[in-house]
């Protein structure tokens, strides 16, 4: 006699005692996206310590809706705040009013590093992805605040 396959899907039993196939396989699925996105940032990371240095390094002016306000401690500077202020939309307004928050001529008390000066808004297109691809992780390893 031959052998016989048997195929199924795996579902739970009932509710609550655990997750399907199509579960676990979406979680293995964002896990590797995960891990692909963290070597990614582990790469690009020497460039994001030159490139963000005004934002990732510790000072005590911190961007607020509409402005800024005045920290006790140097920190970082917040990812909200960047995403509340529109500095990381890509409009070529944009550009502008980040030069005047963080450029060569910025109150910024921060170091300037490679931070785009006014000539070169190619490399400020590479700033802002760095910050949209990496945000999470830049908070979650403290080097920006939440």
């Amino acid at each position: 006699m031959g052998r016989r396959s048997v195929w199924c899907v795996a579902q739970p039993l009932s509710a609550g005692e655990g997750p399907t196939l199509a579960q676990a396989l979406e979680g293995r699925e964002q896990e590797r996206a995960r891990s692909q996105k963290l070597v990614r940032f582990e790469a690009d990371l020497s460039e994001i310590r030159r490139l963000l240095a005004p934002f990732i390094a510790p000072g005590k002016k911190q961007l607020a809706k509409g402005g800024r306000q005045a920290l006790a401690e140097p920190e970082p500077v917040s990812l909200s705040g960047l995403i509340s202020n529109g500095y990381l939309d890509p409009a070529p307004a944009t550009y502008l009013r980040m030069i005047q928050i963080a450029g060569p001529f910025s109150q910024n008390d921060r170091p300037l590093g490679t931070f785009p000066g006014t000539q070169e808004p190619t490399a400020f297109a590479r700033f802002q992805h760095l910050l949209n691809e990496y945000g999470d992780i830049l908070v979650a390893r403290k080097m920006l605040l939440p």
